[in-house]
């Protein structure tokens, strides 16, 4: 069935995507997640290293996972609760900001 199989798709998508957070906080490239205070999206903050190619790589790769609770895994992973804090020179995607 072809909606099964997107369905599928759209699963394996997202699983590759946290597993992607996942490894991105190990390694050190997302260095930290916040709030803003304007709009409570979270902004994730990448490790000053990682060049801008690759950082916008990464978060290319996370969009199908950001809407499906990424922020929330990496919050835990990070051990952030809640913080503050305005975004500068930020990259956006429709639902997701950073630094």
């Amino acid at each position: 069935m072809q909606l099964h199989a997107h369905a599928q798709e759209e699963l394996d998508a997202t699983m590759r995507a946290l597993t992607l957070g996942i490894q991105a906080v190990s390694e050190g490239w997302i260095a930290g997640l916040e709030y803003d205070p304007h709009d409570g999206l979270p902004n994730l903050i990448r490790d000053p290293d990682l060049d801008g190619a690759a950082w916008a790589k990464l978060l290319d790769a996370l969009v199908p996972a950001w809407d499906r609770g990424l922020p929330a895994l990496l919050a835990e992973l990070l051990g952030v609760r809640a913080s503050t804090g305005a975004c500068q020179d930020a990259y956006q995607t429709p639902t997701m900001m950073h630094r």
